[in-house]
């Protein structure tokens, strides 16, 4: 199994599926034979705070970025956010089961601009744009990552 589609089922089966992560790196350590490389790697990367799948894609894919990554990161007046960068490039994957009512509409701009006011750079993601546009998706965010945060002298400028 690839290593993304891999850390799902992981990611899942720690979240809500009844298995520690105590426990399945455990289990890891201990395997042998065909596949267990791959399934250290995976474990490797798990993080039992992912909510979703859309969650847990985009960070492992900015995990191998290299970035410092922080996950479920609370801001006071704004609640949990997904992704967190380096402290400052906050990362959303916007569901459609939690972001597809007039009020989910308009607390997501709130909360938008409050993290914004509070000197983030916020991207978001559909379910869409990670499952049909993943290399573009990674391509953006590691452009604006690459740019730093926003307060940096020359850092961004208009193209």
């Amino acid at each position: 199994m690839p290593l993304l589609d891999a850390d799902v089922v992981l990611d899942s089966a720690t979240h809500g599926g009844g298995v520690s992560l105590a426990t399945l790196r455990t289990a890891a350590d201990a395997a042998r034979g065909h596949g267990a490389a791959a399934l250290r790697q995976a474990v490797r990367f798990v993080d039992d705070l992912a909510e979703s799948p859309l969650e847990t894609v985009l960070r492992l894919l900015v995990v191998l970025l290299g970035a410092d990554v922080a996950i479920q990161v609370r801001f006071r007046g704004v609640g949990r956010v997904d992704i967190v960068l380096d402290g400052w490039l906050v990362i959303e994957a916007d569901g459609f089961e939690f972001h597809s009512t007039r009020q989910q509409y308009r607390e997501d701009r709130r909360r938008g601009n409050l993290l914004i006011e509070r000197g983030t750079v916020v991207l978001r993601f559909s379910f869409e744009d990670v499952r049909f546009r993943l290399p573009g998706v990674l391509a953006q965010i590691e452009r604006v990552w690459r740019l730093g945060p926003p307060w940096r002298s020359g850092a961004w400028s208009p193209q």
